[in-house]
């Protein structure tokens, strides 16, 4: 799944280098044009931390557009 379709409540997971991270949304996802970047950010909380990413922590996800660009690997929660 993209970034571009999380919307505020969604539980979803993102795989990075073997560890698993389970977030919530914190609002929609939005898209981003900057000079430096352009994409789609969405603020998550963790509620499940691996890695860097520690539970309880607000974060802020970022998905490129330009093919190639830096993309995740998310995991919508089944329900």
């Amino acid at each position: 799944m993209r970034l571009k379709t999380i919307k505020k409540g969604n539980r979803f997971m993102e795989s990075d280098q073997g560890c698993n991270v389970m977030l919530l949304a914190l609002e929609d996802a939005q898209e981003v044009d900057e000079d430096k970047r352009s994409g789609h950010e969405c603020r998550c909380l963790v509620t499940h931390g691996a890695g860097a990413a520690k539970t309880g922590d607000e974060i802020t996800l970022f998905e490129c557009h330009e093919p190639g660009g830096y993309g995740l690997d998310l995991y919508l929660e089944e329900e």
